[in-house]
């Protein structure tokens, strides 16, 4: 499952990346139609609150309007509506520009604080942000929160 959120939902798109969806997140700039013809062309559902944009004629399959009014009931709502598990594939992907990470190599641990080289199992890297990632406090907190979501699925 593919998914392309609006900019009111970029906090919960960046959670779906988290969890290991590919998930576009949209630009203030994009008019709806646009970003419907892209979720359309590339075979991804539309996360919005927008009304407006369900009533294009071609929104339907496509847009999942949502009827949230905060970031905890919009995790609710997709979860249950959508059948979400936020444990699908943790932290593969990259939070800020959706790439896949990959393992990171020598010239990328460079990056890492020296106290996380020796503990740390797995150090995965953005290709595409040059950004390094390793687990420590916040990934834990993060994997705590995605536990949390996968509560409201009960």
């Amino acid at each position: 499952m593919k998914f392309y959120c609006d900019e009111m939902l970029a906090r919960v798109g960046r959670w779906l990346r988290t969890a290991g969806y590919n998930t576009k997140i949209a630009s203030n700039a994009l008019s709806d139609r646009i970003m419907l013809e892209q979720a359309i062309n590339e075979g991804r559902l539309l996360l919005s609150r927008d009304r407006k944009l369900a009533e294009f004629r071609m929104a339907k399959d496509i847009v999942v309007l949502l009827d949230c009014n905060d970031f905890n009931e919009c995790i609710k709502e997709i979860t249950e509506r959508l059948r979400i598990n936020w444990l699908y594939r943790p932290f593969s992907r990259c939070i800020n520009c959706n790439s896949e990470l990959v393992h990171a190599n020598v010239m990328q641990l460079e990056k890492v604080p020296e106290d996380f080289k020796k503990f740390a199992k797995k150090i995965w890297y953005c290709q595409h942000c040059d950004q390094v990632y390793w687990p420590g406090g916040h990934m834990k907190r993060m994997q705590t929160k995605l536990q949390d979501f996968t509560g409201y699925s009960l």
